[in-house]
């Protein structure tokens, strides 16, 4: 009992330093998002530029999933895709992106929000259940990495 107790404080106090940090970081990401909503002009470039960002961000978000499945803590992953960096980037460029690239940036919007559905499904202390879902988010990733490089590529001609 008393080593259940510890966790649960141990928890508990994990929770609401993490719940803080969120709070803060979701402040600062809405305002990121409402400077940089102002911009409607972004050279190919500074897209590419982005993309590279973003995919560095989408695998920390993976690399967090995969730390709290196979540490069996409760996952540490933005669960809702307009909160995480890379949605925040998607809500900000959704507007100007080129024709050229529209289908593909679809794909990408669609395999982001699939991504995040696995973060729902996600199970404190169910890590089969959990080890499964990285499979799955792992092959996701990859699809979505591969369609941001094709975009890049495109850009880049």
């Amino acid at each position: 009992m008393e080593e259940i107790v510890k966790e649960q404080e141990y928890v508990k106090e994990r929770n609401e330093n993490l719940l803080s940090k969120v709070e803060k970081e979701s402040f600062e990401l809405i305002k990121t998002v409402n400077i940089f909503s102002a911009f409607k002009l972004f050279t190919r470039e500074d897209l590419i530029n982005e993309l590279e960002n973003a995919k560095i961000a989408h695998k920390k978000w993976v690399e967090s999933f995969e730390y709290s499945t196979n540490n069996d803590l409760r996952l540490l992953s933005e669960d809702n895709p307009e909160k995480c960096a890379f949605g925040v980037f998607v809500k900000v460029v959704s507007n100007n992106i080129p024709d050229k690239i529209r289908e593909k940036w679809n794909k990408i919007l669609s395999l982001h929000e699939k991504l995040h559905h696995y973060a729902k499904d996600f199970e404190y202390k169910s890590k089969a259940h959990n080890e499964a879902l990285l499979k799955e988010v792992k092959a996701t990733s990859d699809e979505l990495m591969k369609h941001i490089d094709e975009i890049k590529d495109i850009l880049s001609k």
